[in-house]
C-alpha cells in the first residue's frame, strides 16, 4: 500500500499499536513507495516501487501497460525483500493484490481488508478481475460496516461465506475547550471526494436538519479532488 495519510493510515496506526501492545505480536508494515506521513513505530519495508493511481484503465491501452509493469516490479521487490520473513498472516487493503499475495505465500493465510465502497469505485474499474481474483483466493475478508457486507453479497456471492464485519478501532480522548454549547455545529473530517464519501447526501441531510435547527452549522475539514466545488 501506499501511505499519503489519512483515514485508512489512522486505522492501520491504531491497529499496529493494538496488535504490539495488547497482542504481543511484531507487525510489519510494507509500502511501495516512501510515505508522505508519520507511519507506526514497528519495523517498516519500503518496496521503492512506485505506483499507478486514479488513472482510467478500461479502454486505456497505454495506462494498463504502465499499471502491469509496475505491479510486476511490485510483485518481484515483494518476492525479494518480504519472502525470506514470511510471517504468521497477511493482511492487505490493496484489493487487487490479494490474489497475487496468496500465490506468493500459499502457506500463508491473507486477509483483504477493504475500507471503502465497491460499488463507489472498484467495480467500475479496470481493476475489478484482480479484485475478485483476490476475492476467490484470500482466506478472510473484513468490511466495516453491514452496509458494506450486504454489497459484498450483491456484487461477489461467493466470498459471504468468509467475510466478516470488523469496526474501526475509536480511540476518544477528551480535548480541552472544544464543547461549546454556545456555538452549535456539526464538524466532518475526511477526504473531500464525492464518490468515496458521499458528500452530496451529507449536504441534503443537513439541509433537511438545519429547517428544523435554526443556527447550526456545517463545516467540512479536508482536502481532495473535490474541494474546489
Amino acid at each position: 500500500m501506499s501511505w499519503p495519510g489519512g483515514g485508512v493510515e489512522t486505522v492501520v496506526s491504531s491497529v499496529i499499536k493494538l496488535m504490539k501492545n495488547d497482542m504481543g505480536l511484531d507487525p510489519v508494515l510494507v509500502l511501495a513507495e516512501e510515505p508522505k506521513a508519520q507511519v507506526p513505530d514497528c519495523q517498516l519495508i519500503v518496496l521503492g516501487v512506485d505506483q499507478v493511481h486514479g488513472l482510467p484503465l478500461k479502454g486505456h491501452p497505454i495506462n494498463i501497460i504502465r499499471f502491469l509493469s509496475r505491479r510486476f516490479r511490485y510483485v518481484q521487490e515483494l518476492k525479494r525483500q518480504l519472502k525470506p520473513k514470511k510471517g504468521d498472516i497477511i493482511v492487505t487493503p490493496d484489493l487487487e493484490m490479494a490474489g497475487i499475495l496468496k500465490g506468493l505465500f500459499s502457506s500463508v493465510p491473507v486477509v483483504t481488508w477493504i475500507h471503502g465502497s465497491l460499488s463507489a469505485g472498484w467495480s467500475k474499474s479496470g481493476l475489478w478481475p484482480f479484485v475478485k481474483s483476490g476475492f476467490k483466493r484470500c482466506d478472510a475478508i473484513i468490511v466495516l460496516n453491514e452496509q458494506m457486507f450486504e454489497e459484498i453479497t450483491r456484487l461477489y456471492p461467493k466470498a459471504t461465506g468468509k467475510t466478516f464485519v470488523i469496526h474501526n478501532p475509536v480511540d476518544v480522548k477528551a480535548t480541552a475547550g472544544v464543547f461549546n454549547p454556545s456555538n452549535p455545529r456539526c464538524v466532518y473530517v475526511g477526504r473531500i471526494k464525492n464518490s468515496e464519501k458521499r458528500l452530496d447526501r451529507l449536504l441534503k441531510a443537513f439541509e433537511h436538519f438545519s429547517r428544523q435547527h435554526r443556527g447550526w452549522r456545517l463545516t467540512l475539514v479536508g482536502d481532495g479532488e473535490d474541494r474546489a466545488f
